[in-house]
């Protein structure tokens, strides 16, 4: 039965890419462009890296209309949960319908979730490929990969059908920070690759940001070790424009709730959110015992959720 699994699975890898393939072809806009340092046009973000691509690979809609808007990436594990699929969907989307072009690495997870929320929502996307620019990996993202050539780009800075070897996404993972302003990650275990992607976005000195997550889920301590180092913590695609010097009319409040780690907290913040800013009126009605609420509000405050008023006040961050 495994065997046949993975021969179905072999099958459909065929498939798709034979598709991308038939797909790519269709259109000149798709056809190879060779990019160059000597030629001048790798992108300048690229080119002033200390360790600068010599030459990139690009399909898709002209790159040098893409650039004029902001880049922003946004990049996770592979392994993602409802939570990180949902803030990786609800950023993508406002930031993308905000005229932001979103930038991952379409791999599994949040950068496959980041790209096609992106898209869905009319705004631009662009790939950066560990693997050569005319067979894209992982091939069960293949769909998305078309869809980025009709709806932004891929880049790579390997030719034809090149294999990756696991250092190549590693190495990839410095031009998606030095294409952007700043460096989002929304869900990632400890160990994910994606923090690679921030440690080179600190190098170059981008803006890293990251979602704050559960203490208790595994998968978001990777951004929350971030913000203990001084990420900028980020709910909402406002909070991305305001981190980068983008201004924008606000077009919604904050999702606090998703910032609840527990049905206490999410007591609060909706009391809060309702104009009751006592402290002593929140601790009646929030339901818990007085010890219990002053530890909920400890950890609110520490996460940046709330603000004191002075006076036993509070106030949403």
């Amino acid at each position: 039965m495994h065997k046949t699994a993975s021969m179905h699975g072999f099958i459909l890898a065929i498939i798709a890419n034979i598709l991308l393939n038939v797909n790519t072809r269709k259109h000149s806009m798709h056809s190879v462009k060779s990019l160059t340092l000597q030629g001048m046009d790798i992108p300048e973000q690229l080119r002033s890296l200390f360790d600068a691509p010599t030459k990139l690979f690009y399909r898709g809609n002209p790159l040098p209309e893409l650039l004029q808007h902001p880049l922003v990436a946004i990049v996770g594990s592979r392994k993602v949960d409802s939570y990180g699929t949902h803030v990786t969907k609800m950023l993508a989307v406002d930031l993308a319908q905000k005229g932001i072009v979103i930038v991952s690495g379409l791999a599994l997870g949040v950068d496959a979730i980041a790209h096609s929320s992106a898209m869905q929502a009319g705004g631009a996307s662009i790939g950066v490929l560990a693997s050569g620019i005319e067979d894209p990996t992982p091939h069960t993202n293949s769909r998305i990969a078309i869809n980025l050539l009709d709806k932004g780009g891929l880049l790579s800075e390997h030719p034809g059908d090149y294999a990756p070897h696991p250092h190549d996404f590693l190495i990839r993972n410095r031009l998606v920070s030095g294409l952007c302003s700043g460096v989002i990650i929304t869900q990632a275990a400890v160990r994910s690759g994606s923090l690679n992607t921030a440690s080179h976005a600190l190098e170059q000195g981008k803006v890293v940001m990251a979602v704050p997550g559960p203490i208790t889920n595994p998968l978001c301590e990777g951004p929350n070790n971030l913000l203990k180092m001084g990420a900028t913590p980020v709910t909402c695609a406002e909070d991305v424009l305001k981190a980068l010097g983008i201004y924008t009319e606000p077009s919604k409040e904050k999702d606090y709730d998703l910032l609840a780690e527990n049905e206490a907290e999410l007591t609060i913040i909706t009391l809060i959110k309702e104009g009751v800013n006592d402290g002593e009126l929140l601790a009646q009605r929030s339901g818990v015992s007085v010890q219990e609420f002053n530890v909920h509000m400890t950890m609110l405050e520490m996460r940046g959720v709330i603000s004191p008023l002075g006076a036993n006040h509070w106030t949403l961050s």
